[in-house]
């Protein structure tokens, strides 16, 4: 439209933005939960697909406040409504800059402006968007995906990649719940993105022990770069999931990494923030849990009670004199794995969990305490 007279573009505009309202009431009525949320103050997270919306998050990478953006692929990139909302912004870009802009061809650069159009009419037909999230997948793939038997439908990508033999599910899930009873009862963990919200737990469990015996620095460069490139095709492994994976296996190895794997770590741990600010700390917390699992139980578990037997967390969580949050872990151990830990190498493991470069403090303290099991006591 853009050789059309003004007044012909103006009412297609018009036209669009018409039909792209009428189809979000229609949607509304058909789930009423949309319209629910909508008008909630915990808004709409948003899913897009197709070449030309791709287009659209490529120009938004590119703007991202991190860079360099840590993560290579559009598909699955996240944003805030905010950001998402900054179409001016995106037209000027695409109009001015000169060099290359990753995953936007020649052609799609040109068709940019009918993009923007398409953008600009749902963000006034869909109020309270919360999160956008561009997804890789298209048509072909979903017509595709119909076609499979509904078992493999039906199951979890995730755990499909997490390859534990189905013998080994049930350690899995104790490791979990082992995990899961070091989060203080007072935080809504599910509602943070981390390895049980978003579904990464058997993945991490799955990694915890390997690679055991090789250097730990290595490991640790060696998670950050394999759970942002790993399974590029994966669903449910957006920049969010590889984001927390990443720093969550790093944390796992303590995380000490050299200048440019520095730069990657904080960059994953700032695209993180931008989405929950309590998800970076979560993500190290649950790595330096498992750092201390392993020191009790250094190999895959052959029983529950090799685990349940040496070792238990509890946890609490209150606030210091200067009113910084604070987790108070407790970690219960049996008389005979006592007998070779240390209790401040154990320690050590969480004086960095949370903390974002150039910051003298983490964003919470974790105040740790071992005890010796009484074994009178379950």
């Amino acid at each position: 439209l853009e050789a059309e007279p003004a007044e012909v573009r103006t009412s297609e505009t018009g036209k669009l933005r018409q039909t792209m309202q009428a189809a979000f009431a229609r949607l509304c009525d058909t789930f009423p939960g949309c319209r629910e949320l909508a008008d909630s103050s915990e808004g709409l997270d948003v899913f897009m697909c197709g070449g030309g919306l791709r287009g659209y998050g490529c120009i938004l990478q590119h703007c991202d406040r991190i860079q360099p953006y840590p993560i290579a692929s559009v598909g699955t990139y996240t944003v805030t409504g905010g950001f998402f909302k900054q179409t001016a912004k995106m037209r000027k870009v695409n109009d001015e800059y000169d060099g290359k802009i990753y995953g936007m061809s020649k052609r799609r650069r040109q068709q940019f402006p009918a993009i923007a159009e398409v953008v600009e009419a749902f963000i006034k037909a869909v109020p309270n968007i919360r999160t956008v999230t561009f997804c890789a997948g298209s048509n072909r793939d979903g017509t595709l995906y119909m076609k499979l038997p509904e078992k493999i439908r039906e199951s979890n990508p995730l755990e499909v990649l997490a390859g534990i033999a189905s013998e080994d599910l049930p350690i899995a899930h104790a490791v979990l719940d082992m995990l899961r009873s070091a989060v203080p009862p007072a935080v809504e963990i599910g509602t943070i993105p981390s390895i049980f919200s978003l579904g990464l737990g058997l993945l991490f469990v799955r990694q915890i022990w390997m690679h055991q015996g090789e250097d730990e620095d290595a490991n640790a460069s060696f998670a950050l770069h394999e759970a942002i490139t790993r399974d590029p095709g994966a669903p449910g492994l957006t920049h969010i999931a590889r984001s927390v994976l990443a720093l969550a296996v790093c944390s796992r190895w303590g995380a000490n990494l050299g200048p440019v794997d520095t730069e990657l770590h904080h960059n994953l741990k700032r695209l993180l923030g931008d989405i929950d600010s309590e998800a970076p700390f979560w993500a190290d917390y649950f790595g330096a849990v498992a750092a201390v699992l392993v020191d009790i139980v250094p190999a895959w578990p052959r029983s529950l009670d090799a685990m349940t037997t040496n070792l238990r967390f509890e946890a609490t969580a209150d606030k210091t004199k200067k009113e910084r949050d604070r987790i108070n872990l407790t970690v219960f151990v049996s008389a005979d794995a006592a007998k070779g830990i240390d209790s401040e190498t154990v320690k050590e493991r969480f004086s960095n969990v949370g903390r974002m470069k150039g910051e003298k403090k983490p964003y919470k303290k974790v105040k740790v305490h071992i005890e010796v099991m009484n074994q009178d006591k379950p």
